[in-house]
């Protein structure tokens, strides 16, 4: 909530406008709208809440996976390991009419993701071939 107080403070000292278009609040530099203040205050102290509900039910979810099966991990992989030597293998392999958007396309994987296993697997994907 803090920060949301302080975040509008600063750029009203700046001389920017804050329009909050769905709860129709206006903060300017000059304005000394009470109501306007506390439904900023308001808006925070849910958003905080909110905040502090969604990481009660992370922690009780990641208690409950331990519990299952004894330890947790986090997210899984985007792609398999078996999915992973051919990625390698393709990219080992790839010639300028294949555009790296349709490798991701390919493996059902985002741009990014791709850019990053690329990255991550630059040594083996650079190793000359045998």
């Amino acid at each position: 909530m803090i920060d949301l107080v302080t975040i509008v403070q600063k750029l009203n000292k700046k001389g920017v406008s804050v329009h909050i278009v769905k709860n129709n609040l206006n903060f300017t530099p000059n304005s000394d709208d009470k109501f306007d203040k506390f439904q900023l205050h308001v808006l925070g102290a849910v958003a905080e809440l909110e905040r502090g509900i969604i990481s009660e039910n992370q922690a009780e979810g990641i208690k409950l996976a331990k519990k299952k099966k004894g330890k947790y991990k986090g997210r899984s992989p985007a792609i398999t390991e078996e999915k992973l030597k051919e990625l390698i293998h393709t990219l080992k392999n790839k010639d300028d009419s294949y555009p790296f958007t349709q490798i991701a396309k390919d493996y059902g994987v985002s741009y990014m993701t791709l850019i990053r296993y690329r990255k991550k697997y630059a040594k083996q994907i650079n190793a000359q071939s045998d």
